[in-house]
């Protein structure tokens, strides 16, 4: 029983990792949806710039942006 619980808790770990290691494209991906979320509130030219750490088994994210200004709330969508 020992060893399954280790064998799953590995597996777990490589799942995980993978999924880090999916890297520049999952960085993208993240950058577009946030850039669409962003604009409603935001005027910027440039994709946000994502940073993904592995921090045990939690991830630690941030993001910024070059925000020209900050939208008036009468211009955001409905």
């Amino acid at each position: 029983m020992k060893k399954d619980k280790q064998q799953l808790l590995r597996i777990q770990s490589l799942i995980e990792n993978d999924r880090l290691s999916a890297g520049e494209s999952f960085s993208e991906l993240v950058a577009g949806d946030l850039s669409r979320v962003l604009n409603d509130y935001f005027d910027f030219k440039e994709l946000p710039i994502v940073k993904i750490e592995k921090f045990g088994d939690r991830f630690k994210v941030e993001f910024s942006i070059l925000a020209s200004r900050i939208k008036s709330f009468e211009s955001l969508p409905d």
